[in-house]
């Protein structure tokens, strides 16, 4: 008796291992490919899991790395980069710097992803993005200058990517300080009228200072969004940055109104 069970327990031991040979191999690598302008150069990539990372130490110029932070670095070889070591299965925005003849611009990922399962409905009308783009440039709020830089949408629910910054004098400020942020925005069309869903933002950069605590140029990009291990990007940047998508020559930008 005792010499059968012996027997089942090796043939179900044989039977686990042979499994666990044929089992597709758990892939914790983002990979890809990202194509420049002339003389633009990739100098470093970052995965940011936006879930768990702390918005302000992802918002600073020198961005540090590290598995606790939720910030992993990559590997640059020319245009291939790797990240290695995050999570199958999250969704992750890449962050990119690149430099040209001295002069870094900073290309940040955003998921434009609605912020729950949808269907999708029929095609967005250029009266809906009206609305959306007036509802957010007249908005009372605590910031002075609002936005959108990328939208995503149908006729029923539409993701924004909304700028906003501080310009004027606030409380606390200690001179010449301004507060900047971009965050993702959802709206829903229910009853034949749009309405931003609450308690729904994400804030993907916040910055409060001077201008040497903000990137001259930084961008903001959906196709750097929303990547996933074992899916291989494949991402051609602008041949330089650009005012409609974020920072582009610093804050003279916000300041003079443009």
């Amino acid at each position: 008796m005792r010499y059968m069970i012996r027997v089942w327990m090796i043939v179900i031991a044989m039977c686990l291992l042979s499994a666990a040979d044929t089992q597709p191999a758990v892939i914790r690598k983002i990979a890809g490919t990202i194509k420049t302008g002339e003389k633009q150069k990739v100098v470093r990539v970052v995965a940011v899991d936006r879930e768990w990372a702390d918005v302000l130490k992802t918002s600073v110029k020198e961005v540090k790395a590290g598995k606790e932070s939720f910030v992993y670095e990559g590997k640059v070889d020319g245009k291939n980069f790797s990240v290695e070591g995050v999570l199958p299965g999250r969704s992750y925005d890449l962050i990119v710097w690149t430099d040209k003849d001295g002069e870094k611009t900073r290309w940040e990922g955003a998921c434009m992803d609605y912020h729950r399962e949808i269907l999708p409905d029929k095609e967005v009308t250029e009266e809906d993005k009206k609305w959306l783009t007036d509802f957010v440039k007249e908005m009372p709020a605590f910031t002075d200058k609002m936005r959108v830089l990328h939208m995503a949408a149908d006729h029923k629910h539409a993701t924004l990517l909304v700028e906003l910054a501080r310009t004027r004098e606030f409380h606390s400020d200690k001179g010449g300080e301004l507060i900047y942020r971009v965050e993702l925005w959802y709206f829903e069309n229910l009853f034949g009228g749009w309405a931003k869903d609450k308690n729904t933002e994400k804030v993907l950069a916040r910055v409060r200072g001077k201008a040497e605590a903000f990137e001259k140029k930084w961008q903001f990009l959906p196709d750097l969004g929303g990547v996933v291990a074992g899916k291989a990007v494949e991402v051609t940047l602008p041949e330089q940055a650009d005012a409609k998508n974020g920072l582009a020559g610093g804050l003279d930008q916000l300041t003079n109104g443009k």
